[in-house]
């Protein structure tokens, strides 16, 4: 069974931290298994992808209910937070280049299916295809679509446009373009 790493996990406890009354409600909203799942992982704990998309989801619901894609805005703030905290080695050079450089070497240290492989990069636009991954969730692929913007974002980048296209289940696509 795919897993991903918990380090995902870093952002929803500082939240839950910061908001006793929404955290309640999160933890509620959690099977008794996923509860267990959540509050023992640390971040190196590698989580199957359908218990962590179950655990996302449930604390978008709660922390981001006016969003319209709360879970491309989970993913945004994910990353803000982790690639500024526990991984900020990677926001040290904070180029658009630089970040899209690194998607595969930070796909390999959160997943341990598929690949991603970057395409026509350029300095406005690229293509990410996560391969081979078929069981990837709908909630991780939104979650990656945000943190993907929340990673350019680090790096300076403004209005942000996505597209995705999830007519092969093999190959994943997420073409990006910014000004």
């Amino acid at each position: 069974m795919a897993t991903c790493k918990a380090v995902a996990f870093d952002p929803l406890k500082s939240a839950c931290e910061n908001d006793p009354g929404k955290a309640a409600y999160f933890l509620a909203l959690l099977s008794e298994t996923n509860r267990d799942i959540y509050e023992k992982s640390l971040p190196v704990t590698r989580v199957p992808i359908v218990e962590m998309s179950e655990i996302l989801e449930a604390f978008a619901k709660v922390f981001y209910p006016g969003e319209p894609y709360p879970m491309r805005h989970l993913g945004a703030v994910s990353a803000k937070e982790i690639l500024t905290g526990v991984y900020k080695i990677f926001a040290r050079i904070t180029t658009p280049a630089f970040i899209i450089s690194r998607a595969p070497m930070i796909w390999k240290t959160y997943y341990d299916e598929g690949n991603v492989v970057m395409e026509n990069v350029n300095a406005k636009s690229g293509t990410l295809m996560i391969n081979n991954f078929p069981d990837l969730t709908v909630t991780l692929r939104e979650f990656i679509a945000g943190y993907c913007v929340g990673a350019l974002e680090i790096a300076g980048v403004k209005n942000i446009v996505i597209v995705k296209n999830e007519s092969d289940p093999n190959q994943w696509k997420y073409d990006f373009r910014w000004d």
